[in-house]
């Protein structure tokens, strides 16, 4: 029995010395595994900085966009006071032009007023070519009625004085 009981023993320790390899193995395969996934791990860490890096660089072009549309958002600030400006100047200008069109619809009435003044300009200038006329007359008349009185008068003061 003993040398049953060392084959049993010798075989169970072969057994296990061949678990032990298989054990070996496999510790080994998990070893260049483990290796690899540090590599892999090296390499994911690589790229988180390239990552990092990328988004540092994505950050300053972001806060450089910001700042410009800040810059555009203060250029559209000035640009909406100026319409605001154009816009009340607009009505402004609308304000006149209607004025301009009330007056103008007035024109008309203006002009044949102008027209009816002009045709009693030119009869007042009539009536005072006549009287001017008549004037003239009545001066020459007493033109000569004075010099007949100054005649009377003369022949009077002879006649005084004789």
């Amino acid at each position: 029995m003993s040398e049953q009981v060392l084959t049993q023993i010798l075989e169970h320790m072969q057994l296990l010395h061949k678990g032990q390899e298989q054990i070996h193995q496999r510790l080994d395969k998990m070893d260049t595994r483990l290796d690899q996934l540090d590599n892999r791990m090296g390499q994911v860490e690589a790229q988180l900085d390239q990552l990092g890096t990328r988004m540092g660089q994505v950050e300053a072009r972001l806060d450089k966009v910001e700042r410009q549309l800040d810059k555009v958002e203060t250029r559209l600030g000035h640009v909406e006071t100026r319409l605001n400006k154009v816009e009340v100047q607009l009505i402004q200008v609308d304000s006149r032009l209607e004025h301009v069109e009330a007056l103008a619809a007035d024109i008309p009435l203006i002009r044949r007023a102008v027209l009816e003044t002009n045709e009693d300009v030119k009869r007042f200038e009539l009536h005072l070519q006549r009287h001017d006329t008549d004037i003239g007359n009545h001066e020459y008349s007493i033109k000569i009625i004075h010099y007949d009185q100054l005649k009377l008068h003369t022949e009077i003061e002879k006649l005084k004085n004789r």
